[in-house]
């Protein structure tokens, strides 16, 4: 297997919650973060104000998690080892 970029994988996670586990090969875990950044921006946009913000927070949040999931997971697929569970679950 070729070695991935950790950086790169990072950077497509920032501009789309996912795309580095696409870049990965890790369909499962792009269906799981695209679904949930969608259903956060749909509700912070049809709420408005506080609640909105609150949505938008949680995006945001979210998407640093997904930056942070595409950098241990290019660890573990460059060391050959096991992928880390996403939420007790091995969703890969």
């Amino acid at each position: 297997m070729v070695a991935k970029n950790k950086w790169l994988a990072v950077i497509l996670s920032l501009l789309i919650s996912g795309l580095g586990q696409a870049y990965l090969g890790l369909y499962d875990r792009l269906g799981v973060f695209l679904v949930v950044m969608i259903i956060l921006l749909i509700i912070a946009y049809i709420s408005g104000g506080t609640v909105a913000n609150i949505f938008n927070a949680l995006n945001t949040i979210w998407t640093i998690y997904s930056m942070y999931d595409a950098y241990v997971c290019t660890e573990a697929l460059n060391k050959n080892q096991p992928i880390p569970e996403l939420f007790g679950h091995n969703i890969q």
